[in-house]
């Protein structure tokens, strides 16, 4: 397992970040059900927020989701039995429950995120009219 918060897990996080920069806008240009998919602004957080040191609760990924809160409830309990994500309590506050990517769901996230930056920089460094 890699280390979480390395430094190509801090500039993957910055990668996610801007997906999830990039979806909202997609949201203010076009109707945001064609575009609508809770799961995946979920895990990009989720690798975000892990990659940063951060906690993330139940109610702040619900609201990440950009889903109403039944969705993304239904969609958490989904990537749960998918064995991507898991549910934390907090030792402080038994009211919260904080949410985690499992080492599957992380590693995954990193493999994925890794190679689609080596893609966009190889697009990047083509000259125009370059087709790969």
């Amino acid at each position: 397992m890699t280390k979480r918060n390395d430094k190509e897990a801090a500039s993957l996080a910055r990668f996610a970040r801007m997906l999830i920069s990039d979806r909202r806008k997609r949201e203010e240009l076009f109707p945001p059900l064609l575009f609508s998919d809770p799961a995946w602004d979920m895990l990009l957080d989720l690798f975000a927020a892990e990659a940063e040191g951060k906690k993330i609760s139940i109610t702040s990924l619900s609201i990440a989701s950009a889903a109403p809160q039944s969705t993304a409830q239904r969609w958490i309990d989904t990537l749960v039995e998918k064995k991507l994500i898991r549910r934390e309590p907090d030792p402080v506050d038994k009211r919260r429950i904080y949410v985690r990517l499992s080492n599957s769901g992380y590693q995954n996230m990193r493999d994925y995120l890794g190679e689609l930056t080596q893609q966009w920089h190889g697009y990047a460094a083509q000259s125009p009219g370059q087709n790969s």
